[in-house]
This record gives structure tokens, sequence and C-alpha cells, in this order.
């Protein structure tokens, strides 16, 4: 009787089918060049964060698993359907959860789009603690960097010198942008945190 090959990856006891892995082994190998490619077994990710939500460095704790097209870790709770940011159930595991369930998971370090989930670098804050983080890293796209805006924060200075002696009707037509957006900037309601 021939002698029955086993898998040939570390911990598969499933049995040979080419190259020397199993089936699931070979199809990961031909979809990702990898035998050990594509999605970690069930449970991984979760246990991973657990493993770590003690995690006692100050540098960055970059996920090794799936990211979004941000680069911001990704996760599949057991418990919900689709996925999450990972930081944010890091957030849950090692601050507990949020006084407000639309409260986002922030990170001082402001490299959440490179994949940190160091709990030391999380906190919970609310929207627009997160879009202050976002302005203090240069990640914000308010002003110019906006895809709407039609305006650059050196025209939206001149704008405000030209109000001295210009009507708002004859800046608008110079900029070639509406009155109201004039007004708008005059009464600081747009463009008011530039200086």
């Amino acid at each position: 009787m021939a002698e029955s090959r086993i898998c040939s990856v570390e911990g598969c006891d499933k049995p040979f089918l080419a190259r020397g892995w199993c089936d699931k082994h070979y199809r990961r190998w031909q979809r990702h060049g990898d035998p050990l490619g594509g999605q970690p077994p069930r449970g991984t990710t979760m246990q991973w964060l657990l493993d770590h939500a003690n995690h006692g460095g100050t540098d960055c704790l970059l996920w090794p698993f799936a990211r979004n097209k941000s680069g911001y870790a990704t996760i599949s709770h057991p418990d919900r359907p689709g996925t999450m940011i990972a930081s944010r159930m890091m957030c849950i595991i090692a601050h507990g959860e949020p006084s407000d369930p639309s409260d986002y998971a922030c990170h001082d370090c402001n490299n959440g789009h490179l994949g940190c989930v160091n709990p030391k670098h999380l906190r919970w804050d609310d929207n627009r603690g997160n879009q202050m983080d976002r302005v203090a890293a240069g990640n914000s796209n308010r002003g110019s960097r906006h895809g709407n805006s039609k305006l650059t924060e050196s025209d939206v200075r001149q704008i405000r010198k030209l109000a001295k002696s210009l009507t708002r009707q004859e800046i608008a037509e110079r900029f070639d942008v509406s009155v109201s957006a004039i007004h708008l900037i005059m009464q600081g309601r747009t463009w008011g945190w530039l200086k």
C-alpha cells in the first residue's frame, strides 16, 4: 500500500494535491503567489488584537493583515456583518466602548492611514476632534485642497484686502465666484481658519 502524503505547510494535515500542498494551499498559491496568501484563518485577526491590547511600545504598531484603499487596517467583526476599522476595535478592547456610538477612534500619531493600531496612540473623540487631528497633521482637504474649491489661500487673503476698497460684487467678478461666496468669506463663515 502506498504511503499517503500530507501537505507540506506546517500544521496542515490535509492530503497532498500538487507541488507539495493540499488543495487549499495550492489554490492560495495560484491566486496570491504564496501558499499562505489570502485571508488569515477565522479568528486570527481578533486574537492578534487581543494579544496586542497591552502593547507597551511607543512606536506605531502596524497591522499585519488586510487594509482598505486608504491604508486603514480592517477586521471582520465576529458579531457584525462586513468589516470595520481595526483601530476602532482596538480602541474598544483597550479603552472600552465609546460614550457616544458616533465617536471616532482617533490616532494621536496621525498614522491610522498607515495601519497603526497601537492602543497608546488611540483615544475616543467626536467628529470635530477627529477633523482637528487631520488639520494638525496636514491631512485635511480644507481650503484649496478641497476638490470643489475655486479659490486658493492667497486668493482669500487678497479678497480680504480688496474688501476695503471694492464692493463684494466687484470682488466676486474678479475671482469668478458668487457674491455670496465673498460674503461668507468676509463674515468668517468660510475660510475663517485662515489668518
